[in-house]
């Protein structure tokens, strides 16, 4: 909410909405901020082409892989979790160092530069990020002294700045943080509550049976949910780890997750085969593919690099990392199989509205009755009446959860326009790009049909003095209220 003073949008800081009018804090104008921005991502671009310079880059990128395949045992083997800025900045480095693979320094990677080259790296990837929040108007600068852009050193240009999100933000980093997508301290905090939890399933890991892709979906949907979501949640990030161009070509995750069974795997270690061998593998177990087309679309080489790097040759070593693999397939199956993860989100959708929200509001003490329809006008159809007290509430369930590009702020003006399309009795489609708009009845009309027909509907009806309408929402809305309606996310229910 804005400041109740003044009416600015707030400032997260310190974990606490404060308004920077009323504390006396400045932004900077977002032309000069976005000019800051580029400018320190011009100074890391230009160091990181210097310090990579250094390196031989086939040793880099061997280190590098193995990086990121320790990452991906660790989710697997230890603790389910993810450093994001980490998992996107190895990869990005990856494709950064075959940009110059036969630009070759003496410097050897070895286990102490490797974690620090990507620890710097990711320092870039928060600073790009930075920058796309302030584009979308999420984000802001303070400058802790006057400066002068053209002249500053590196050091002030890098130390002047502080970056705060807006009020804005916080509802998406609440979604976020509803579908385990954490800051560290946040992840820090879930972990140790459920750490035994953790433990147990370790110790129990179930024997790998083959499933469906069906079943693989509807089994891991939170997990699926949370991965896609979490590397598709702004342009950077999706653009990383865009797929499409393997669905283009009918590489499915199945294909994939098979065919590096095929090749034998220590844990944490990396095989190595060449280019010869992997074609034959194609030939032999998968006949419906074509070797060369599986191998140009999976296989990154300084000859090859506008690919993901799933696999990695170079000079005819080429590198398979299973647990990374196994990791990219999973978040690969929304995209692959896009209309099965559909209906896995209808059926959550559906659980939701019937018995999520229905049961939370029980345990609050609320009576209720559950899908409402008027006898007159079957088109009057009421997801929920519930009442506590003097107070009854009118409500619409709307499951609306992350999705790509979730931190953009076109995603959230289209669910505001929706939200407020439901109050309105609006109903906003899309069909091949195009936009419908459908007539439906509005929520007013619904909360004016029960104030019409209070005695006939509730049981209680001497007793209500206020009647309020409310839509419930699986992430957290952008907006609070709009005509008296009020918005609220499904972690915020107790606050009826």
């Amino acid at each position: 909410m804005t400041c109740q003073k003044c009416a600015t949008r707030q400032i997260l800081q310190e974990n606490e909405l404060i308004c920077p009018k009323c504390n006396g804090i400045e932004f900077l104008p977002k032309d000069v901020a976005l000019s800051v921005a580029q400018a320190q991502i011009n100074w890391f671009d230009n160091g990181f082409k210097q310090v990579l310079g250094k390196f031989i880059k086939r040793r880099l990128l061997v280190w590098l892989f193995g990086y990121r395949e320790k990452i991906a045992s660790t989710f697997f083997t230890e603790k389910p979790s993810i450093e994001l800025s980490k998992f996107i900045a190895v990869n990005l480095l990856i494709k950064r160092v075959m940009e110059d693979y036969d630009v070759d320094g003496d410097d050897e990677a070895n286990e102490k530069n490797t974690p620090e080259l990507i620890d710097l790296f990711a320092g870039f990837v928060r600073i790009a990020e930075r920058k796309f929040l302030i584009e979308e108007d999420l984000g802001h600068y303070i400058s802790k002294s006057s400066f002068d852009l053209k002249s500053i050193d590196k050091d002030r240009l890098m130390s002047n700045f502080s970056f705060r999100i807006n009020e804005d933000y916080v509802p998406i980093l609440e979604s976020f943080e509803d579908n385990l997508i954490m800051n560290e301290d946040s992840a820090k905090a879930f972990f140790e509550v459920h750490k035994a939890e953790y433990e147990r399933i370790n110790k129990s890991k179930p024997v790998p049976t083959e499933r469906t892709p069906e079943e693989t979906i509807q089994i891991l949907f939170p997990t699926l949910l949370a991965f896609y979501g979490a590397l598709t949640k702004n342009k950077l990030y999706a653009e990383t780890f865009n797929l499409q161009y393997l669905k283009d070509v009918k590489i499915s995750p199945q294909f994939i997750l098979s065919f590096i069974k095929k090749f034998g795997q220590q844990t944490g270690l990396m095989t190595q085969t060449n280019s010869h061998e992997f074609k034959r593998a194609v030939r032999v177990y998968f006949k419906e593919l074509d070797k060369n087309i599986v191998y140009d679309n999976l296989v990154f080489s300084k000859d090859n690099k506008q690919v993901f790097p799933f696999f990695l040759n170079v000079d005819n070593h080429l590198l398979i990392t299973h647990n990374f693999i196994r990791l990219m397939g999973l978040f690969y199956y929304p995209m692959y199989y896009d209309s099965e993860f559909k209906k896995e989100i209808d059926k959550h959708s559906m659980i939701f509205e019937k018995t999520m929200v229905p049961e939370k509001l029980r345990e609050q003490g609320f009576t209720l009755i559950q899908n409402y329809t008027d006898k007159k006008q079957a088109s009057l159809e009421i997801d929920n009446i519930a009442w506590k007290g003097n107070t009854l509430y009118v409500i619409e369930t709307k499951v609306w959860d992350i999705k790509p590009y979730f931190e953009h702020r076109r995603i959230h003006y289209h669910r505001e326009r929706d939200l407020k399309g439901v109050v309105d009795g609006k109903k906003y489609t899309y069909l091949k790009g195009s936009e419908t708009v459908t007539d439906i009845v509005s929520l007013l009309d619904k909360i004016k049909h029960v104030q019409d027909n209070l005695s006939q509907i509730c049981k209680d009806a001497k007793m209500i003095t206020t009647i309020k309408g409310v839509v419930i929402t699986k992430s957290h809305p952008t907006i609070q209220e709009y005509k008296e309606v009020k918005f609220i996310g499904f972690s915020h229910l107790n606050t009826l």
